[in-house]
């Protein structure tokens, strides 16, 4: 076995057939601003637990408020 044979698929597992469409996952993606491109948040939250400076920001980036309606 070789490090590519656990791959997380984008979308699809080949071996499961209710899993083939692409749409049965979306993820939410964001911005990095450290590393300069998009990445998925859960891949974000799991590199926030062995980086400090990725902890800080995702810290950072979850207190940001959010644009509330006047009622």
């Amino acid at each position: 076995m070789n490090k590519h044979d656990r791959r997380i698929s984008l979308g699809h597992d080949r071996h499961d057939p209710d899993k083939g469409s692409l749409e049965a996952s979306v993820r939410e993606n964001r911005w990095c601003e450290r590393h300069s491109y998009f990445i998925d948040l859960t891949a974000c939250e799991s590199r926030a637990k062995t980086r400090p400076s990725c902890a800080r920001c995702i810290a950072r980036w979850r207190q940001l408020c959010f644009p509330f309606m006047d009622l």
